[in-house]
């Protein structure tokens, strides 16, 4: 059986006020391709299939076109939800989506639900493992003394699970997994992720392979066949340094795995250019590569030129970050600018994804239009 691993797609992320809508729909058809080409039998989506647990309606159709392809193609599909998904959501339709063979995990309520296929080489159990915190899970497992440890509340799922370990079982897995003391090597958007929420990678050790999604940059964790499929795109201007990927795994006999990394092409590259403003914005510079690439831009002039902004807009219309780093002054001093946002966003819908993640539950019709009547009165004028 043939596998292409996928995680952290992130639809509707807007990078610094772009909508990343046109640069996402190219990468999934590129990925439906690489599938296709490669006579892949099923996709696994590690989790954070969508940016935001409210997802908006170009997100939403998203996904309905990439799923709708891989079906049209015969490819299986089996997705998780990650921790930036409502789990509910993900879930939505997914037992008429079964039937086409597009299996979405639903949220966890006690026991985990495993997707059974067969090859020439017999049984393979795919394990959808949706997103947990330990306070998820605590409700269906009230003797588990886990606490707030991730890795013994892990542990707790997975005991009630009916294993066959002489068949091949493969997971699905979206949360911080570390081997030993090593931990792996996270963007600056993940930078938050706290050591409390680490799970030991020997708590996944009777897995065949562990397809892992959460952190973006693609990495194995202890072993080949436990990795992080890394996100399709480059969502960060410490992202433009790594090279994007989707892991092909070909499983054949118990123990018999093969990963290839197949490497994904940008419309849009994301970009870190350092040199004095009027170098960057020359046309010889600007001309070495795409112009329409999301540019990060660090100034190297020893005071900063007027109009700096608008000088590297007019040569790179996709400027998403700008930073001051005068070669007079040490690196610990150098801050990024802020940026002149071109895109508005809806505070409606701030809140609105806000309160869930906050609360775990939708804003009801009367809080919303008490929402929007407060959001009305403090745009007006104060007398």
């Amino acid at each position: 059986m043939r596998f292409l691993h996928l995680a952290d797609l992130h639809l509707g992320k807007q990078l610094n006020g772009f909508s990343l809508a046109e640069d996402q729909a190219y990468i999934l058809k590129q990925i439906v391709a690489l599938a296709c080409e490669h006579h892949v039998d099923t996709v696994l989506i590690a989790g954070d299939i969508y940016d935001r647990a409210l997802p908006s309606a170009d997100a939403v159709e998203l996904l309905d076109t990439f799923l709708t392809d891989l079906s049209a193609a015969g490819i299986n599909v089996v997705a998780i939800p990650g921790n930036h998904d409502s789990a509910q959501r993900v879930a939505y339709g997914s037992a008429l989506l079964a039937a086409q063979n597009i299996y979405l995990a639903k949220p966890y309520t006690g026991t985990l639900c495993p997707i059974p296929f067969t090859d020439e080489y017999g049984d393979v159990i795919i394990w959808p493992i949706p997103f947990m915190r330990p306070a998820h899970i605590r409700p269906y497992h009230s003797d588990g003394e886990f606490g707030s440890n991730y890795s013994a509340a892990l542990e707790t799922m997975l005991a009630t699970a009916p294993f066959d370990l002489h068949v091949r079982n493969i997971a699905l897995v979206h949360q911080l997994i570390v081997s030993g003391s090593l931990s792996p090597e996270v963007s600056d958007s993940e930078i938050t992720l706290g050591t409390l929420e680490a799970i030991d990678s020997s708590v996944l050790d009777k897995f065949d392979y562990v397809a892992l999604g959460h952190i973006h940059r693609p990495q194995r964790i202890g072993r080949d066949t436990m990795r992080y499929a890394g996100s399709p795109l480059k969502y960060s201007a410490s992202e433009a340094r790594y090279d994007k990927s989707a892991v092909l795994v070909d499983l054949k006999e118990k123990g018999d795995i093969t990963c290839t990394l197949l490497p994904l092409v940008p419309l849009h590259d994301v970009r870190v250019i350092t040199g004095p403003l009027h170098e960057l914005v020359a046309p010889k510079i600007v001309q070495t590569g795409d112009a329409h690439d999301y540019i990060y831009a660090q100034i190297t002039d020893d005071t900063l030129p007027l109009d700096t902004q608008a000088e590297l807009r007019l040569a790179y219309p996709n400027l998403i970050g700008l930073e001051h780093r005068p070669a007079s002054r040490s690196s610990d001093t150098f801050e990024p600018l802020v940026l002149q946002t071109t895109q508005a966003r809806d505070p409606l819908a701030l809140f609105e994804q806000f309160f869930l993640e906050q609360n775990q539950r939708e804003l009801t019709d009367d809080e919303r239009a008490l929402t929007v009547v407060a959001l009305s009165e403090s745009r007006e004028p104060k007398n």
